[in-house]
């Protein structure tokens, strides 16, 4: 993330994250990240860190994104890569969920 913003990246980044540490959430924010959320969120709370991050005109429905992971499981999939952690959750968007070894 601080790579990001070191080359004057400003997209809004939001982390979700399943830890509920300040140190966690801190190191975030540190990162680069403009906002975080805690497993479990609901929809609307999510929604309404969008609107704070992007504005209320934010289109949080807008297609655009989907033309973005479309290029990026492409990109994947051409260089035999694993996308096994990132799902599609229908009518809401999409989740990045990296299990831990147990």
């Amino acid at each position: 993330m601080g790579g990001l913003r070191k080359k004057n990246n400003t997209t809004p980044v939001i982390f979700l994250t399943g830890e509920n540490g300040e140190v966690q959430n801190v190191r975030a924010l540190e990162m680069g990240g403009d906002d975080y959320i805690t497993k479990p969120f609901g929809f609307p709370e999510l929604v309404a860190r969008i609107h704070a991050v992007w504005g209320l005109h934010a289109d949080v429905r807008s297609r655009s994104l989907d033309q973005y992971i479309v290029k990026i499981r492409d990109l994947y999939k051409r260089h035999d890569l694993s996308l096994d952690a990132f799902h599609t959750v229908h009518g809401v968007g999409y989740i990045y969920d990296v299990k831990e070894p147990e």
